[in-house]
């Protein structure tokens, strides 16, 4: 391929790419002015770009070109959102390797849900929730994580009934794109996701929290800042409440972590050892550092 593996780089998960992204992922920047010159794709302001309509007609010739299957990303919505997501993606590709398993990056998942509401009301120091009506919902992610730890031995399982369920036999981060929140905004962010891990619980049982070998399957729910004061704000906000806020769908791991640090780091094995090295913890629930 030549400059049809840069267009396919915009796809529905990456609809915004700004050049370093562009380097990172192995293309050269500057065939993107080309794809420009041509109408394919559209600078944004920042420095960052897009398809334009006809850049997503000439995804889709070249997909079926080489038998591929991925979408072209004509999300319009929030651009400056959809390329932080694709710089957090990069800068946990590079920050953590999974040697010897699979990581699985979602940008932008929204994950269905039904499940009874969940309020929130803090007294005395304390965060005290209580549930509400059952309804359906949707849990908003920026960018949703599944790493599988010695894949090979789960290959027998795959086509099992654990196959029906991508959530099966992986750790999972899912991980929020936080704006200057204060504890009330942590709060609504959490309750979906805690509703969200519920309903997961009741559909998958004993799977959503152990894998088809007995081992844990993790699941920490990540706030992600820009840069690493606000992250130590935050830790500072929000860790005298860690467990109140983990209360409702426990075990949880709540952690905040910058995407400044997360630059910082290359080739950590684990996401374990890469949130013991840069990562704020706000609660363990089973005692991991």
């Amino acid at each position: 391929m030549g400059w049809e593996s840069l267009l396919l780089l915009f796809d529905r998960g990456h609809p915004v790419w700004d050049l370093e992204l562009i380097r990172r992922a192995g293309e050269d920047p500057a065939g993107v002015y080309r794809l420009t010159r041509e109408g394919l794709l559209e600078p944004l302001p920042g420095g960052a770009f897009r398809l334009t309509p006809r850049g997503a007609m000439a995804f889709r010739e070249v997909r079926g070109q080489f038998f591929l299957d991925q979408e072209p990303g004509e999300d319009r919505r929030d651009p400056d959102r959809w390329l932080e997501r694709n710089r957090l993606e990069w800068a946990l590709r590079g920050a953590f390797v999974g040697r010897w398993g699979k990581r699985e990056f979602v940008p932008g998942a929204a994950l269905p849900f039904e499940a009874p509401d969940l309020a929130f009301r803090v007294d005395g120091g304390r965060v005290r929730w209580s549930p509400g009506e059952a309804g359906k919902g949707e849990l908003q992610l920026d960018l949703l994580v599944l790493s599988r730890y010695d894949f090979a031995s789960y290959l027998s399982h795959l086509d099992g009934e654990d196959s029906s369920d991508a959530l099966a036999n992986a750790d999972r981060l899912l991980m929020v794109l936080e704006d200057g929140w204060g504890l009330e905004e942590a709060c609504r962010a959490l309750a979906m996701a805690h509703r969200w891990i519920r309903d997961r619980r009741a559909r998958m049982g004993s799977r959503f929290d152990l894998d088809a070998e007995g081992q844990d399957s993790l699941t920490w729910w990540v706030a992600v800042t820009r840069d690493e004061a606000r992250a130590a704000a935050l830790r500072e906000l929000l860790g005298p409440f860690g467990e109140d806020l983990a209360r409702p769908s426990v075990p949880v791991d709540l952690w905040v972590v910058s995407r400044e640090a997360l630059e910082g780091v290359r080739g950590e094995e684990t996401f374990f050892d890469l949130f013991a090295r840069v990562g704020h913890r706000i609660f363990a629930s089973r005692g991991r550092a």
